[in-house]
């Protein structure tokens, strides 16, 4: 699951690359990839951020590493990066609705890094789960930040 979610991300960056290069067919890579990286975080999102493998999600032994808080935690965050996530997409696609999900998706990604930053700091699975967190905090910020007019002279 790691290297779909790694080239899941690749390819969203890519297509924000080519949507602001104007390059045609940028949208639909944009649209595929968000969305299949939001449905990973948001389906796989327990297992993704606990290190357990996709042929080990159905086995009890797995699990024999993590508590549960750790299990909802994980849970949490992928429903928030996976918010984020479709937030940066409808910024970016101006669809409505998309600065309410930007707006939901930081705050509970916010909220829960902090959770996760003083709760699991020796906790080495989720150093990679707040470095997830920082990179999409960022560009939702930046996209939070940016005036509308911006993504107009981008689509037009």
């Amino acid at each position: 699951m790691k290297k779909l979610e790694i080239v899941l991300v690749v390819l969203m960056i890519l297509s924000l690359g080519m949507k602001f290069m104007e390059l045609p067919g940028s949208d639909f890579l944009l649209l595929m990839s968000a969305t299949l990286l939001s449905l990973l975080y948001y389906l796989f999102g327990f297992a993704l951020f606990n290190n357990i493998g996709g042929r080990q999600i159905l086995q009890r032994s797995a699990y024999s590493k993590t508590n549960t808080k750790q299990i909802v935690l994980a849970i949490g965050l992928g429903i928030a990066l996976s918010t984020l996530i479709l937030g940066i997409l409808f910024r970016f696609m101006m669809y409505p609705g998309g600065m309410i999900m930007l707006v939901v998706g930081l705050v509970a990604t916010l909220l829960l890094a902090l959770i996760t930053l003083f709760f699991f700091q020796g906790n080495s699975n989720f150093r990679s789960t707040l470095i997830r967190a920082l990179i999409f905090g960022t560009i939702g910020m930046v996209l939070f930040l940016l005036p509308g007019s911006v993504f107009v002279d981008l689509n037009y």
